[in-house]
This record gives C-alpha cells, sequence and structure tokens, in this order.
C-alpha cells in the first residue's frame, strides 16, 4: 500500500499485514527519469513556477489563487500551468499548456524552478527531481495519500490546506529528504523483490 492508510484499512478488512510502499513514480531515480525528458517535445529555457492543479478529487479553485499569485509576487516567475483554466489564460506572467504526453510532463517537472501541486504524482516528481514545492491538499483526513508520502520523507511542512495563503519556506532544504527518500525507495524494492520471487 501507498499510504498508512491504506496498510490499515486492509488490516481491518481482512486481518492481513499489508507492506507500506512507495508509489511506483518513486521507485525510478532522477537520473532514470531524465532519460524521458529528453525526449520531451517541450522546453521552457527561462525559470518558471510549474502549476499542477488536478480538479478530480477537489476543486482548489478559486482559493488556491491568492497562494498562486502571492508565490508569483515573492519568485518573480512566470506560472506554467498543466491543464489551466481558461481564468489562467488572462492571468499576467502565465503560460497554459494542454497538450503534452508523459515526456513533456517529466521534462517540465524536471526543469521547474518551484511546483504547487494537488496531485500525488505532481508531489512524488517533486521529491524525485529534488525541486522545491508545496502541495495543496483539502484536509489531512480526506488527502492522506500525499501527507502520508510526505511524512514518510520527513517533508510534511511542504503542506499546506486549501485556501491557505502561508508562504514561508518556500525555500527547500533536501539535505534531510534525501536520505529518507532513498530509505523508502531501497525498502520498497527490496520488498518487491521479495514478493515476485
Amino acid at each position: 500500500m501507498r499510504e498508512r492508510s491504506g496498510v490499515k484499512l486492509v488490516a481491518d478488512l481482512t486481518g492481513q499485514k499489508a507492506e507500506l510502499v512507495c508509489d511506483p513514480t518513486l521507485l525510478l531515480d532522477e537520473k532514470e527519469w531524465s532519460e524521458l525528458a529528453e525526449l520531451s517535445r517541450i522546453k521552457i529555457e527561462r525559470p518558471y513556477i510549474l502549476a499542477y492543479l488536478l480538479t478530480y478529487a477537489f476543486d482548489p479553485h478559486p482559493k488556491i489563487d491568492k497562494m498562486m499569485a502571492k508565490i508569483q509576487s515573492e519568485l518573480k516567475m512566470p506560472v506554467v500551468y498543466l491543464h489551466g483554466r481558461l481564468a489562467d489564460y488572462k492571468k499576467k506572467g502565465s503560460r497554459i499548456i494542454k497538450k503534452y504526453g508523459p515526456c513533456e510532463f517529466v521534462e517540465l517537472m524536471k526543469h521547474a524552478n518551484f511546483i504547487v501541486t494537488t496531485s500525488l504524482h505532481g508531489t512524488a516528481f517533486a521529491l524525485n527531481f529534488s525541486k522545491p514545492f508545496i502541495s495543496v491538499i483539502e484536509n489531512a483526513e480526506e488527502d492522506s495519500r500525499i501527507l502520508s508520502l510526505l511524512q514518510l520523507v520527513g517533508a510534511q511542512d511542504r503542506v499546506r490546506t486549501i485556501g491557505d495563503t502561508n508562504t514561508e519556506g518556500l525555500a527547500m532544504d533536501y539535505k534531510p529528504v534525501t536520505p529518507e527518500l532513498e530509505d523508502l525507495r531501497n525498502r520498497s524494492t527490496a520488498w518487491l523483490e521479495h514478493a515476485l520471487l
């Protein structure tokens, strides 16, 4: 299971012990993902903030707009929106990218200077590429996947709930996070190799 709540759920429903492992996107490291990024048709040469704001679990709009404006003002960079809304087209210093595939997604994550996301996979790729980021969740009870992952790697301070405009600590120190992420990756790989024998 990818999150602690899932481990508990399996135990409660079946009486079986489930192993806590990382999301499959974290099984590959930065070097391996970079090979895919090289195939991207999209290259952005100047610094940018990447906004990967999904709406299937909850709609962060319009509450997240204040946070995005504040981050953009502090970092003084344009925002690149993946699947942006019509309203995002009208924002000064923004760009919308609607047509992209896996290579472009990885490329944009790899070269972003800062990432804001509502997605587990946006969070995972920010970690994979050691990018400063903020993960926005609806609330801690509803979105345990992002929070669980960030607790496992000691980066739970990167979580903000929707409507929170706190942008303190935009810079991020990966020194304590990277060893935890590597340990999670190694434990997950070892368990999967054992389970598949």
